[in-house]
């Protein structure tokens, strides 16, 4: 599914392509993805939320590390990180 600027495709539309075909991109360039698996050890396809969510993620830590973006949140360290305090 190429896309190209005034396709007229909709986001849903690239999210389904995404899904649907993306067992088939895994095994072209040599991953093996985790799939979770039922009760029948068949693979659970993720939702199309979880799919759609990728992208996202993948675009603001491409801004980041080309200087164009920032870190929106910082976390604060875990407590195992912590020289050791009485937490009692």
């Amino acid at each position: 599914m190429p896309l190209s600027v005034g396709a007229g495709v909709d986001g849903a539309e690239v999210v389904r392509w995404l899904r649907d075909n993306q067992k088939h991109e895994f095994q072209r360039l040599s991953l093996e993805f985790p799939y979770l698996k039922d009760g029948n050890w068949r693979e659970i396809l993720p939702a199309l939320a979880n799919v759609q969510n990728c992208p996202c993620e993948f675009h603001k830590y491409a801004k980041i590390s080309e200087g164009t973006g920032r870190v929106c949140r910082k976390f604060p360290e875990p407590l195992s990180l912590l020289p050791s305090a009485n937490l009692r």
